[in-house]
């Protein structure tokens, strides 16, 4: 049994390591199943020859550089066409490695799908948006009766700045 093998087959997020020229030295099943391939297909590739859209393969390779220059993670949050054509957003974490001797030999790097979080953000940006721009008055209130969010459209109605009203119990309305 193979524990580190294990353990990276089964994490939900992608991993994977790459050398110094950008030519893949592993990655787990999950980044498999993202690209349309088995992880040992994987091995030996690099990011030009794994995915279809040379943009997407240009962009991951100048991340790992920037990474290896700078000698430190970075964080991106960034989209990515699947080879189903669909596309969904990953956050990703690219780190240099180094070898025994303290010398960067390459990058590592793992991908969490946030499709759903952004999705649910931008919904959330809609419904705010609607709620802005109602003609009504909409007031949204804490157990205790304070007042949490007051819309535009309150300020109009009732003459009261929806900052100075923000926290008072709502009763004095």
């Amino acid at each position: 049994l193979n524990i580190q093998r294990a353990i990276l087959d089964t994490i939900p997020d992608s991993a994977w390591m790459k050398d110094r020229a950008g030519v893949y030295l592993g990655a787990n099943a999950t980044f498999g199943a993202t690209c349309g391939r088995r992880p040992e297909e994987i091995t030996g590739k690099t990011d030009a020859e794994l995915w279809a859209d040379p943009v997407q393969g240009s962009k991951f390779a100048a991340d790992d550089a920037r990474v290896l220059a700078s000698s430190t993670p970075t964080l991106l949050e960034e989209p990515l066409t699947l080879p189903s054509g669909e596309t969904r957003w990953f956050e990703t974490i690219k780190s240099p490695f180094t070898d025994a001797t303290g010398a960067i030999v390459g990058t590592v790097g793992i991908a969490r799908d946030v499709t759903a979080r952004r999705r649910a953000e931008l919904e959330q940006r809609r419904l705010v948006a609607a709620i802005e721009q109602a003609a009504e008055s909409v007031l949204i209130l804490g157990a205790d009766l304070a007042i949490l969010y007051a819309n535009p459209a309150f300020e109009r109605m009732t003459g009261y700045d929806r900052q100075e009203v923000l926290g008072r119990e709502a009763r004095f309305l």
